[in-house]
C-alpha cells in the first residue's frame, strides 16, 4: 500500500480506538455537548480559512472547489 492508503487508514484506526477507551473509560468527566458546541463554530472558521486562499494556490478537484461547485449549482 502507498503511504497516500495507509497513512489516513492508520489516522482513522488510531482515532477510532482511543475514542473507544476514552468513552469505555474517560479521564475526566467532560460534556460531550458543550465540547461539540464549541466545536462546531471552529470547524467553520478553520474551513473558510482554508478555503480563502489565493485559487493560484488551490489544488484543482479540492474540497474548497467541490463546495463552491456545489453552491452554485443549487
Amino acid at each position: 500500500m502507498t503511504g497516500y492508503v495507509i497513512w489516513p487508514i492508520m489516522f482513522g484506526g488510531f482515532g477510532l480506538l482511543f475514542t473507544a477507551i476514552e468513552l469505555l473509560r474517560p479521564a475526566r468527566p467532560l460534556s460531550y455537548r458543550a465540547a461539540l458546541k464549541n466545536d462546531l463554530p471552529a470547524l467553520a472558521i478553520l474551513f473558510d480559512a482554508t478555503c480563502a486562499r489565493p485559487v493560484a494556490e488551490r489544488r484543482e478537484g479540492s474540497r474548497c472547489e467541490a463546495a463552491k461547485e456545489g453552491a452554485t449549482a443549487a
